[in-house]
């Protein structure tokens, strides 16, 4: 985790309404929706429900488009399966994408 005070870097995400120092490792590198399975697709995404003091920015959950919840933002636009790497810049809450050359994960 990486905290930019108005921001914080995640691999995946945070359990809302959890203080950051009891996240687990699991959270914040494995969760996708709230529920017994976390790392489901099945369920309520974590970053719908989140509505913290800092923007969560956040990756691991492949999408076609930036995913937007309240107060996150997942830049995960599937650089790996041969996509697009997607940035956020801050400052001007835009997204900078770029194709990929290839696909990286042929699964």
């Amino acid at each position: 985790m990486i905290d930019l005070d108005t921001h914080l870097v995640v691999h995946a995400g945070l359990r809302p309404n959890v203080e950051l120092h009891s996240q687990t490792t699991g959270d914040l590198t494995r969760i996708r929706v709230l529920g017994p399975d976390r790392e489901s697709e099945e369920g309520i995404p974590w970053y719908h429900v989140y509505n913290g003091d800092k923007t969560v920015i956040f990756g691991h959950w492949p999408a076609a488009e930036p995913r937007r919840g309240p107060k996150a933002i997942g830049l995960d636009t599937g650089c790996v399966y041969g996509y697009s790497l997607t940035a956020y810049i801050i400052e001007s809450d835009e997204f900078v994408s770029v194709t990929a050359k290839r696909a990286y994960n042929e699964s």
